[in-house]
């Protein structure tokens, strides 16, 4: 091959490194809840270990009900990382990981998004790099929100009925005087 001056070699650069943060949540300890953590901790790490230029920098890990006021720390330490520049992309499974309800879920999307943090939401397909509409967001939220209520509504008629009958299992427990 001959050496021609009009052509110029322009090596290529490689692609930054983007330091990658983990968040799952599972709302109690029973079984099926653990292997639900456990489904998401092994397909987030899988997924984030495919793509060479993404580089895991911790793993957030909750084993807390989304309901009532209850103190997400590792939420909160996301958060907090990624105001100080630790992160340049979270990973989470699904918007309904962020918070109860779509207010709480959009909060806490804003903390992390005005961090400059990309968000992504594996099972949703909803990459905020590529489209930061809210509106999505607030959509998908909205309908989780509305899937968990007749739930909640479920379970609080169960537990009355079960309470009625005598058998709900807290009227077993030891009684200290």
């Amino acid at each position: 091959m001959d050496y021609n001056p009009k052509i110029h070699y322009i090596p290529a650069r490689p692609k930054p490194i983007k330091r990658v943060g983990i968040y799952c949540r599972v709302s109690s300890s029973k079984d099926e809840q653990l292997k639900s953590l456990s489904n998401q901790i092994s397909g987030l790490t899988r997924k984030a270990a495919n793509i060479p230029s993404w580089r895991i920098m911790d793993m957030y890990v909750e084993i807390r009900s989304a309901k009532g006021e209850t103190n997400r720390s590792e939420l909160n330490r996301l958060i907090v990382d990624c105001k100080n520049d630790k992160l340049d992309v979270v990973v989470l499974r699904e918007v309904s990981r962020l918070g109860r309800d779509t207010v709480e879920t959009l909060e806490s999307y804003r903390a992390v998004r005005n961090s400059g943090v990309c968000v992504i939401f594996d099972e949703n397909v909803l990459d905020t790099e590529l489209d930061s509409n809210e509106f999505i967001l607030s959509v998908f939220e909205a309908v989780y929100q509305a899937e968990n209520e007749p739930r909640s509504q479920n379970i609080k008629i169960g537990m009355q009925q079960k309470a009625l009958d005598g058998t709900f299992g807290f009227y077993h427990r030891k009684r200290y005087r």
